[in-house]
């Protein structure tokens, strides 16, 4: 990737997005993409249960109480050797097509605590649908700028020496509250490199 080149953000979607989207084929640094409701989708954060699994080349099946996609890892991925049959995930990663089946590469995948986050994310989605990907106005651009999660993100990059952030000062320096970065922590923004020590996923 081009250094010069920003990371895609995850945006939420359901699998119904990515199966019943227009698919976007690009050669080249720009990438394919699912288009739904005027947003392009070329990097997702998913979550759903998982229903399959097979141990040769990973991969697993998911499925979000609506549809089901295959998730497929083409090399070493954090959390999906770890992940069985039954257990509820989050699933960072990059829509891609092979023939007429669309399924996801992953980045990264998050075995979540709690089944109630899947009911969460069901609400979300139906409140929320994914917005557009450039700002309409200077207005919100400095919205987004200043936002609870960009303020984390930058706290704990300038906190991060190697090993993570700790978890308190970044909440005590960044202003923020707990639920910022709970959520932070779902969307797969960020991650817990060990107990209490924060990490930006780039």
């Amino acid at each position: 990737m081009d250094e010069t080149q920003k990371p895609l953000v995850a945006v939420k979607a359901s699998i119904s997005d990515l199966l019943s989207g227009e698919w976007i084929e690009r050669t080249g640094i720009e990438p394919s993409a699912v288009a739904v409701a005027g947003t392009e989708l070329a990097r997702i954060n998913l979550m759903g249960l998982v229903v399959d699994k097979s141990d040769g080349q990973p991969s697993i099946v998911v499925d979000d109480g609506a549809e089901r996609i295959v998730v497929r890892a083409f090399e070493h991925i954090p959390g999906i050797q770890e992940v069985q049959v039954g257990s509820a995930v989050l699933i960072i990663g990059r829509p891609r097509v092979y023939g007429s089946d669309r399924f996801v590469v992953a980045e990264c995948v998050r075995v979540l605590d709690d089944m109630r986050w899947l009911e969460l994310r069901k609400k979300e989605l139906k409140v929320n649908r994914p917005v557009q990907t450039k700002p309409q106005s200077n207005v919100v651009e400095e919205e987004v700028v200043n936002s609870p999660q960009n303020v984390i993100l930058e706290q704990i990059r300038s906190m991060d020496a190697g090993t993570g952030a700790d978890i308190e000062q970044v909440i005590a320096k960044s202003g923020c509250a707990q639920q910022d970065l709970d959520k932070m922590l779902v969307r797969g923004e960020i991650f817990e490199v060990s107990p209490g020590r924060l990490k930006v996923l780039e």
